[in-house]
This record gives structure tokens, C-alpha cells and sequence, in this order.
């Protein structure tokens, strides 16, 4: 943020005025909590109608943060002048009428959120802390029914951090997040209590996802505090989510083989084939020994064997999947896929006859992997000149079997079928299809492309 602060500052050296330079500004300084400069630089952007209302509910929650309560009323009010449905303004007008006991008024502008947005969570919470009644508490964790609760209270809870509302994170980190591993590290963290981050040990850190900014110097303070593998995770995925992956997967080094978490173990395959740094396949062998019973596992395992072209890996760890999963569509595709590139031909085409594929975007692969094994078979028929068995699987390439999860399109492209028929036929001149093929070449990927080349080498 610095070295994006040292351009801002050359950019307004320029021209002082400039709101879209001002406003960035303003947000760096309030992130790197120089309040004063933050201000100011709000106060300049606030000049812009384009930056207005944005500009000066930030000074507003600047004085609430200073604790300012009558001055962080009064430049919420005015933002709201330019744009009635700035919720921050609303949230703030809220909060700080409720700070001073101005509770009718606070409730005022809390309806107000509530017309805007009936499902706001907040405006509950704001509501149990007027009133802090079992019934009113009752109301605001109820509505919360989504797939990940935690990640709406994290939410909340980390506004109020922000907001330097530290007693009212602390009551939702406390009482609805004690058992998740994010919740437990900002509630240690506001009460400076290092024995209770090392509960860690006991927690589930499976579907924690940690992405949030704030985040990251949460979990540092809680790593330089106490040495887990399960804490490195976590922070390894925040840094990864803000792309700081070199950094992300020298945590994850630093674990060695410590955890027993099959997801780990995938994570620090990806980032390691990614930023190209050490052999991924014994991570990817490690996650397959943790994966239990969790199917993404295993198809993440076995597509990186495949992308590796470690085709007999591949095979033997979706045979292993499908023991697990006897009827998994995604598992039976990428088993057919590695027969067709191990040349089991016959196999992979019996496994396609009884799969059923679920009309997705995985229709599209299924059927690749249906032409491909066809005309794969036609091509080997071809090279004994069993004519007619080849032209025999050339035309079974060209259907379109309802069990693959997609339908005939209007044109389907039958390029690799019509000159596979001429060489079928004898009707060509080497040079001239050769150049077709290779041009051909160049609209295709994976197996299609060692089919041309077969092809080819045949003429």
C-alpha cells in the first residue's frame, strides 16, 4: 500500500483535485490508520457529486471509529443528502444514536435500513443491543439460514472490529463463532488470550474459508502466537485469495507432512504446479490417503494425474474412486479417458455405453471422449485395412447417445470423419490432405490432435 500511496502522492502533486486520486487515497491512509490524512484526502474527493455521498459517510465512520459520536451523526446525514440509500450512513446514524442513549432514534433509522433491505442481519443485531432480550436475539440469529451462517457473522462481527466496536464483535465471536477456527482467532485476538487459540487443535478447520483482508493480520498474530499446522493453513488460503501465492505455499512448506487433512494436501499440490516449484504427485498420493469418502478429492486427483499424463495413476486411482462412488458419472468419464490414452479402446467404449451423464457442462467431454475412442477404434482398423469395419465406427463417432448428457447440435463438426472417409475411400492427393489435416490440427486439443498425426503418418 505504500508504494501505491508514493504514486497517489505524485499524482496529486500534480493535481490536488483529483477525486478519483483523493478518494483511493483516503482509503489507503484509513487502512494504514492515519486517520487525519484520511480525512482530508475524503474531505477533497467529497468535492466530486461522483464521489460525494461515498466520501463523506467514510469521514463519518472515521469519527465514529474516534469515538466522535455527534460528528460522525452529522457527515451521515449529509452523505445521505446525496444518496438517501447509502447504507454505511444508515448503519452508522444507527449505531452512534444507540451509543448515546438516543435509542427512538437509532430504531428510526435501523426501519430505515429495513425498508431498504427487509433480510439486513445488522439491523437486528442493532436491535438486540438496544434492547438485549432473548426474544430480540432469537429474531437475529434465525434469519441467518444460509449454507454458511459463519461467513454472515463474520461479517457483521468484523464491521464492528473495523468500526472500533470492539465489546460488540466480541459478542458475536463469543457466543455464535467460539467453535469455528476465524471466530475463535478475532475473539483471542480482541482479548489478547493466547491459551485460546491453542484449541485449535480440537477444531475442524474443513470449510473455514478465509478470504476476508482483515483476516490476514489476525491469523499472523495468532501464527507468531502459537505454532499449528492448522493455523498456517488458514492463513495460507487468505493469502492465497488476495493472490499472494508464493507466500501461501511457503506456509504450507513450512507444515511438511504434518497434517492428516486431505484438502491441504491438494492445495499445496495446485499452488506447487502452479508457481512450478518441487514435484506435486506426492501431495496429490496424500491427499488421495486422506480423502476418506469426499468425492472432489478424487477427481482432483485423478484430472492432475491426467493433465500430468500419468495415465495408468490416473486409472488406478478412479478405480479405486469407483469402489467409493460405483455410479458417479465424473469418475466413469475420466476412467474412459485414461483407458482411450492407455489404447484400451474396447473398455473405455463399454464404460461409455453404461454411463449416464447428467445434462451439465460436462456433456461436452463426454462426448469428446465418445468420438475420440470411435475413431480411435476406425483408425486401427484402418492401419490393417479392414475397411469396412473402420467406415463401421467412423459413422458410430457421428451419434450423438442420449446417455452422454448432450444433445446434437444444429452443425456438428465432422471435419476429422470427411477426411478420414477420403483416405477410407483412396480418393486424395497425399500433399493436399496432409495440409488439410494440419490445418485442422490447429482447431483441436488432447487425443483429436494424436489422431491427426496418426493420420498423417499413415498417408
Amino acid at each position: 500500500m505504500i508504494k501505491h500511496l508514493y504514486t497517489l502522492k505524485k499524482n496529486l502533486s500534480i493535481d490536488a483535485y483529483d477525486s478519483d486520486a483523493n478518494f483511493i487515497a483516503g482509503n489507503i491512509y484509513k487502512a494504514l490508520n492515519s486517520l487525519y490524512d484520511a480525512k482530508e484526502a475524503y474531505g477533497w474527493a467529497s468535492r466530486s457529486t461522483k464521489y460525494k455521498s461515498a466520501a463523506l459517510s467514510q469521514i463519518s465512520e472515521i469519527y465514529l471509529i474516534e469515538k466522535k459520536y455527534s460528528d460522525a451523526i452529522s457527515y451521515a446525514k449529509e452523505s445521505l443528502n446525496y444518496n438517501r440509500l447509502n447504507l454505511n450512513a444508515l448503519e452508522i446514524l444507527s449505531i452512534s444514536n444507540r451509543i448515546l442513549k438516543n435509542n427512538a432514534e437509532s430504531k428510526k433509522w435501523i426501519d430505515n435500513i429495513l425498508f431498504l433491505d427487509p433480510l439486513n442481519h445488522f439491523a437486528r443485531f442493532e436491535l438486540y443491543l438496544i434492547d438485549p432480550a432473548e426474544s430480540n436475539w432469537k429474531r437475529f440469529s434465525d434469519k441467518v439460514r444460509n449454507e454458511f451462517p459463519e461467513q454472515t457473522y463474520l461479517e457483521i462481527a468484523i464491521s464492528y472490529f473495523e468500526r472500533n466496536l470492539h465489546e460488540e464483535a466480541k459478542i458475536i465471536f463469543n457466543n455464535l463463532l467460539s467453535s469455528h477456527p476465524l471466530g475463535l482467532a478475532w475473539g483471542a485476538f480482541i482479548d489478547n488470550d493466547i491459551e485460546r487459540i491453542k484449541t485449535i487443535d480440537v477444531l475442524s478447520i474443513d470449510f473455514v474459508h478465509p478470504f476476508r483482508r482483515e483476516s490476514i493480520d489476525i491469523l499472523n498474530w495468532v501464527n507468531n502466537n502459537h505454532s499449528s499446522w492448522k493455523w498456517k493453513y488458514l492463513l495460507s488460503l487468505n493469502l492465497w485469495a488476495k493472490n499472494r501465492e508464493r507466500e501461501a505455499l511457503e506456509l504450507l512448506n513450512d507444515c511438511q507432512n504434518e497434517p492428516n487433512n486431505a484438502a491441504f494436501y491438494a492445495s499445496r499440490a495446485f499452488l506447487k504446479n502452479k508457481l512450478k516449484e518441487l514435484s506435486a504427485e506426492k501431495d496429490i498420493q496424500l491427499s488421495v490417503e486422506y480423502a476418506k469418502n469426499s468425492l472432489s478429492i478424487y477427481i482432483n486427483a485423478i484430472q492432475f494425474l491426467q493433465q500430468e499424463n500419468d495415465w495408468d495413476s490416473a486409472l488406478e486411482i478412479s478405480q479405486k474412486a469407483l469402489q467409493l462412488f460405483p455410479n458417479n458419472f465424473n469418475i466413469q468419464l475420466l476412467k474412459a479417458k485414461s483407458l482411450l490414452y492407455l489404447n484400451e479402446l474396447d473398455s473405455a467404449i463399454e464404460i461409455l455405453s453404461q454411463t449416464n451423464v447428467l445434462p451439465s457442462e460436462v456433456g461436452k467431454e463426454s462426448h469428446d471422449i465418445y468420438v475420440s475412442l470411435h475413431l480411435a477404434k476406425a483408425l486401427r482398423y484402418l492401419k490393417e485395412r479392414n475397411l469396412q469395419m473402420a467406415s463401421s465406427y467412423i459413422d458410430k463417432s457421428k451419434k450423438w447417445p442420449k446417455n452422454l448428457g448432450i444433445g446434437k447440435p444444429y452443425e456438428p463438426d465432422y471435419s476429422i470423419q470427411k477426411i478420414m472417409m477420403k483416405i477410407l475411400d483412396g480418393k486424395y492427393v497425399d500433399n493436399e490432405i496432409k495440409s488439410e489435416l494440419k490445418r485442422l490440427s490447429k482447431n483441436y486439443k488432447g487425443y483429436k490432435n494424436y489422431l491427426i498425426a496418426e493420420l498423417i503418418a499413415l498417408i
